[in-house]
C-alpha cells in the first residue's frame, strides 16, 4: 500500500512538473531518467548510461537532447568527483609528468597562437571547449580510483561499436544490400548523416583491435571470433580505405608481439591479396571497391590549400579554429573551378580540421608549437603503453592482453591521423575524441596502480 501511495504521489509530482515546465520537457526527462537510474542501479549504471549517450547520441538525432545530456552528464560526473574528493587538492589522483608536459605544450600553443590571431573569440571558444573536455576526462580517470572498473569503460566502447555495426548494416539494407549504392551514398553524403562513415569505422577498428589479443586467452574464443566477424563485415560494407590500413597496422603489431609465425602468414596473405589487383577480372573489382581512380582526388587540393595557409602563418598558426577563415584568402584555384568546388564543400561541412590530417590541423591552427604538440601526443601515449606492457608482461595475462590491444588501437588511431583530423583531439568534440582518451586514461591508471584484475568484456 505504501509503495502504491509513493507511485501515485510521484506521478502527481511528475505531472505537475511537466505542466509547469512543459517548454523544458527534455531537460526534465533527462534528469528524471538519470535519477531513476542512480536510485535503482547505482553509480555504475549511471556512468554507463551517460558515457554511452556521449558516444551514440549525435546532433542528427536531436541536437537539443544531445546538448542537454552532455551538460547534465558533465554535472553528474562533477558531482561524483566532488563527493569522492571534496576540495582537498592533495588527495586528487595524480597525473603522470609526461602527460602534464603535453598539457603544458598544448596550452602554450593555444596561448601563443591566440596572441597573434585575428580570430581571438573563436580561439577562446576552442580553449574553453577543450578545457571542459579535459575536466571530463579527469573525472573519468578519478572515478577509477573510487570504485568504477575499467571493464565498464571498455564495455561502453564495445557496445557503442555494436550500435554502429547495426547502423552500418541498416544503411546497407536501405541501399538494397548493394555496395555500389553504399559507395554512391558516401560520395553524395551530407552533414545530416547519423555520424561520419570514417568515424563509424574508427570505432569498429578500435574495438576489433581491443578484442583480437584475447584470442590468445583460453576463454570464450568463439564469442570473440563472432564479434570480430561482425566488425569485419561492417568494415567491408562501410568501405573505408583508411580503416583497412589502420586495422592492418594494429593487427601486425599484435601478432608481432604474440605470434611471429602467424604474422608471416598475414603478411604473405596481404601481399597475395593485393597482387590480385593486377589480374583480370579482379583488377576491375579492386578499382571499383577501393576507388583507386580517386585516391587523392579532392584531398590533395585541400591539403595544398591548407599548406598555403601554413606558409603564411608558419610560426604561430591562424589561431585555434581559425584555418577555415583563411582558406579562401589563400586559395590557389580559380573561383568556380572543380578544385574550388571541392574545397567549398569541405568549407561548408566542418568548422575545423580542413587538412584531413591531424598533424597539419594542429600546424595550421597553432603553428610550430601546435605541430610539436601533435607529434608529442603519440610519443607520450606509446611511452605509457610500452611501460605498462613491461609492468604486466609477467604479472597478469588478461591485463597484458588489454594493454596490447590498447597499444594496437593507438597505432591505428595515430596512423589514421595522417588521413583524418578527428578522433584524437578535435577541441573536445566528445563523440569523436572520448574513445581515445578513455583508452589513454586506462593506460595511465594501470601504470599508477599496477595491481589490477580484469573482468569480462561483453561476456568475453
Amino acid at each position: 500500500m505504501k509503495s502504491n501511495n509513493q507511485i501515485i504521489i510521484s506521478g502527481l509530482l511528475l505531472g505537475l512538473l511537466l505542466s509547469i515546465f512543459h517548454n523544458y520537457i527534455w531537460i526534465l526527462l533527462v534528469v528524471i531518467t538519470l535519477i531513476l537510474t542512480y536510485r535503482q542501479s547505482g553509480k555504475k549504471y549511471l556512468y554507463f548510461f551517460i558515457l554511452l549517450s556521449f558516444l551514440t547520441l549525435t546532433n542528427t538525432i536531436n541536437t537539443g537532447l544531445r546538448q542537454i545530456l552532455q551538460i547534465v552528464g558533465f554535472c553528474v560526473l562533477f558531482y561524483f568527483f566532488i563527493k569522492e574528493n571534496g576540495f582537498d587538492f592533495d588527495n586528487y589522483p595524480r597525473i603522470p609528468q609526461s602527460v602534464m608536459f603535453f598539457f603544458f605544450l598544448l596550452y602554450c600553443a593555444f596561448t601563443l597562437s591566440i596572441v597573434f590571431s585575428n580570430y581571438k573569440i573563436i580561439g577562446y571558444e576552442q580553449i574553453i571547449r577543450t578545457t571542459i573536455f579535459f575536466l571530463l576526462i579527469y573525472f573519468l580517470y578519478s572515478a577509477l580510483f573510487y570504485g568504477i572498473k575499467i571493464e565498464l569503460y571498455l564495455n561502453i566502447i564495445l557496445l557503442a561499436a555494436l550500435i554502429y555495426f547495426i547502423y552500418i548494416i541498416y544503411n546497407f539494407g536501405e541501399s538494397g544490400f548493394s555496395l555500389i549504392r553504399v559507395e554512391l551514398n558516401q560520395v553524395n553524403r551530407t552533414s545530416l548523416d547519423y555520424i561520419h562513415p570514417n568515424a563509424l569505422t574508427f570505432m569498429i577498428v578500435m574495438s576489433s583491435l581491443l578484442l583480437i589479443p584475447f584470442l590468445f586467452d583460453t576463454n570464450n574464443k568463439k564469442l570473440i571470433i563472432f564479434y570480430l566477424i561482425l566488425f569485419f563485415i561492417a568494415l567491408i560494407v562501410a568501405n573505408s580505405r583508411e580503416a583497412f590500413v589502420c586495422y592492418l597496422g594494429g593487427v601486425l603489431f599484435i601478432f608481432y608481439k604474440q605470434n611471429k609465425i602467424i604474422l608471416k602468414w598475414i603478411i604473405v596473405g596481404v601481399v597475395l591479396f593485393f597482387s590480385m589487383a593486377f589480374i583480370e577480372p579482379f583488377a576491375i573489382i579492386f578499382q571499383v571497391y577501393f576507388r583507386l581512380e580517386k585516391v587523392l582526388t579532392g584531398r590533395n587540393e585541400i591539403i595544398y590549400t591548407v599548406m598555403q595557409v601554413i606558409q603564411n602563418h608558419f610560426y604561430f598558426g591562424v589561431g585555434p579554429g581559425g584555418t577555415k577563415y583563411e582558406l579562401y584568402k589563400n586559395l590557389p584555384y580559380m573561383l568556380g573551378s572543380p578544385q574550388e568546388s571541392l574545397i567549398n564543400r569541405v568549407f561548408n561541412q566542418i568548422e575545423f580540421g580542413h587538412a584531413h590530417n591531424f598533424y597539419l590541423f594542429f600546424f595550421s591552427d597553432m603553428g610550430l608549437l601546435g605541430l610539436f604538440s601533435s607529434i608529442m601526443l603519440p610519443v607520450i601515449f606509446f611511452r605509457n603503453c610500452f611501460w605498462a606492457l613491461k609492468i604486466y608482461q609477467n604479472k597478469n595475462s588478461r591485463v597484458y592482453l588489454l594493454i596490447l590491444g590498447i597499444t594496437a588501437s593507438g597505432i591505428a588511431i595515430f596512423l589514421r591521423g595522417m588521413f583524418e583530423w578527428s578522433n584524437i583531439l578535435s577541441y573536445g568534440t566528445i563523440t569523436a575524441d572520448l574513445p581515445f582518451w578513455i583508452l589513454f586514461v586506462i593506460i595511465i591508471y594501470l601504470n599508477m596502480r599496477r595491481d589490477i584484475e580484469l573482468g569480462k568484456l561483453l561476456l568475453v
